[in-house]
């Protein structure tokens, strides 16, 4: 099995600090608004982060700016911010969203989603989110017990737990946690907890490409 190029770990701290230092994209800071709220250790780590750029602004040199550049900042952040719905109605109990996640969509619980079936126990909802690089978010729900099938990346993917648990090949991941791939080589193959399944927050740089070959099909027919 190939060990990734840079560990689980490294990949997760520069995620943290990119946060801290606004360098994400409008998907990275939802995901991240919401690794926050469900992992106490997180805020931690950030706000480590946030002491750090403190202390560094405070020792810089102040630089004079160009006229137009609070036009500019304005004009990028009315660019990738989200636009939520305004209306806000009262859902049927089911799996609750995270805050941060409900408000984007205009709903309270997962299953006042419109999900479409991926393969037999895997459904996906793609999230429609502005964002200045090529990137897709959606989200995943496997049923218990399924297995995902083997697959490699051929760009980064992040993905945070929302609710249950899976393992794959290079640890097990619980609601509020990250797992980050980012290495081409790297191959997985997921499987949802026995008794919960697993729903997950995912962002991709590039499709998904599957191993073995009666999955290929997928390849072909579905950019995942």
């Amino acid at each position: 099995m190939p060990k990734p190029t840079i560990s689980q770990q490294d990949l997760y701290d520069m995620l943290i600090c990119d946060y801290a230092t606004g360098s994400l994209s409008a998907s990275e800071n939802l995901l991240i608004d919401i690794h926050l709220d469900l992992n106490p250790n997180a805020q931690d780590k950030l706000h480590k982060y946030d002491t750090l750029g403190g202390d560094l602004i405070e020792r810089a040199t102040p630089e004079m700016v160009s006229k137009c550049c609070f036009e500019s900042v304005m004009d990028a952040l009315d660019e990738c911010c989200p636009c939520p719905s305004k209306k806000a109605k009262r859902q049927q109990h089911c799996q609750s969203m995270p805050h941060s996640l409900g408000k984007l969509l205009d709903k309270q619980d997962f299953c006042d989603l419109r999900w479409k079936n991926l393969h037999n126990g895997i459904e996906v909802f793609n999230i429609p989110l502005c964002h200045r690089r090529q990137q897709t978010l959606r989200l995943v729900r496997v049923a218990p017990g399924v297995h995902t099938p083997q697959h490699h990346h051929k760009g980064r993917e992040i993905t945070l737990i929302l609710d249950g648990r899976y393992d794959d090949e290079y640890g097990t991941y619980k609601s509020g946690d990250i797992a980050i791939i980012d290495d081409p080589d790297v191959i997985h193959g997921p499987n949802a907890c026995q008794s919960k399944g697993c729903i997950a927050l995912t962002i991709t740089d590039a499709p998904l490409q599957f191993e073995q070959n009666r999955y290929k099909l997928i390849n072909l027919f579905t950019r995942f």
